[in-house]
């Protein structure tokens, strides 16, 4: 089973628009949205009106933009000095708990904004993937069990990489389960596809793809990353039959060990 999910929805009104012509297309089949970001209102009026609502997840974000939460535009770790979002990866080992509190608290706010705009949230996953670095990644969880979101996506377990990154991406993966939050075998970009295909034929995995369209300059959808036209990039996959978004896995995969924060 496939699942195609865009990242960026409500990153702009060009984003979005790409993002409803692909789920139109059926070149996608879920999509995670920014709640931070100037087009958020605008992609969850499309959301309703093209009738994919109900595959939208949360694109946790702590990169860039406007903090929704007071207190985090005082975090010396997560804004610069103008009150902006500003966190950049790999730059904090340790995190004081103060700052996580705020974390938790930003995180909080923009689920609520999408569930205050008539958004469920099927699943989340992260705006440069922030959410994969350890303690960061916990406090999304709890967010995530607060306001029961069935799923996270992995870190990615498909491409080749060095033997200590991969003992803690399966690591990390492993405390999704634990949490009850993974939902999917195997994630990647369109990158690795090929190392993916026979998984996707399987009737007991599940793989996610990411992908970013955008539209070009004809109008045609491209993936941003790779600046190939989506529908060859998908299509090449040739398991389109088989497309699922996170709101048709039907129960939880993993078992719940940790109970919900209140």
């Amino acid at each position: 089973m496939l699942i195609i999910n865009a990242d960026d929805f409500g990153a702009s009104e060009e984003v979005n628009n790409a993002i409803a012509s692909a789920f139109k297309d059926k070149l996608i089949s879920s999509t995670t949205i920014l709640a931070n970001a100037p087009a958020f209102e605008q992609a969850c009026a499309l959301a309703k009106k093209n009738g994919f609502a109900d595959k939208v997840g949360i694109h946790l974000n702590i990169t860039e933009g406007v903090p929704l939460s007071a207190g985090m535009r005082d975090s010396k770790i997560f804004c610069n000095a103008a009150g902006m979002l500003s966190f950049s990866r790999f730059t904090h080992i340790v995190l004081p708990m103060k700052e996580l509190a705020l974390l938790l608290d930003e995180f909080s706010a923009q689920i609520e904004r999408c569930k205050l705009n008539g958004l469920q949230l099927t699943h989340a996953d992260s705006h440069h993937h922030v959410h994969t670095e350890l303690l960061i990644g916990i406090t999304a969880m709890k967010a995530l069990r607060r306001y029961n979101i069935p799923y996270m996506r992995l870190s990615d377990n498909v491409h080749r990489t060095s033997f200590p990154r991969k003992i803690y991406k399966s690591g990390f993966n492993i405390l999704l389960r634990l949490y009850g939050l993974r939902g999917t075998d195997y994630f990647c970009d369109m990158t690795y596809v090929g190392s993916v295909k026979k998984s996707c034929d399987a009737p007991d995995h599940v793989v996610e793809l990411m992908v970013h369209p955008e539209l070009a300059s004809d109008g045609e959808v491209v993936d941003a990353i790779s600046r190939k036209p989506l529908s060859a990039s998908v299509q090449s996959i040739g398991y389109l039959r088989d497309l699922i978004s996170f709101a048709d896995i039907k129960s939880n995969r993993g078992s719940t060990v940790f109970p919900s924060p209140t």
